[in-house]
């Protein structure tokens, strides 16, 4: 497979970076450019490259895009999460006697995942 990963993110610091990494893009041929690396994008430079052509994806962010970095994945994992918090506050309902649970702690985790997620 022939993927190049190529995000503007990386080269935006500075504006003599910028430039060359701009004129490297432009200079390079590819058959199909990708826009974005989310769930359709990066499926669609894998089927791509398997079929022979020369893929390049342009990526503002991270790669994998809102789905897997702050959207839907991480979304279902938080809501996993809140539902076993739930069982084990409700353990007795279910005929099971929890003998430790630091609810604190999982607090504690739960807000530092809302402010490295951005999330408030």
């Amino acid at each position: 497979m022939e993927i190049e990963f190529w995000s503007l993110f990386n080269f935006i610091s500075l504006n003599s970076q910028l430039i060359n990494k701009t004129e490297k893009l432009y200079k390079m041929k590819y058959d199909i450019i990708v826009l974005g690396s989310g769930p359709g994008g990066y499926v669609t430079a894998i089927r791509g490259s398997q079929l022979g052509f020369k893929v390049a994806i342009i990526e503002k962010e991270n790669l994998g895009g809102i789905c897997l970095n702050w959207g839907c994945i991480p979304t279902k994992a938080l809501l996993k999460s809140a539902q076993v918090f739930d069982y084990l506050k409700h353990a007795s309902d279910y005929g099971l006697s929890v003998k430790e649970f630091d609810k604190d702690k999982f607090y504690t985790d739960l807000e530092s995942f809302f402010d490295k997620e951005g999330i408030y």
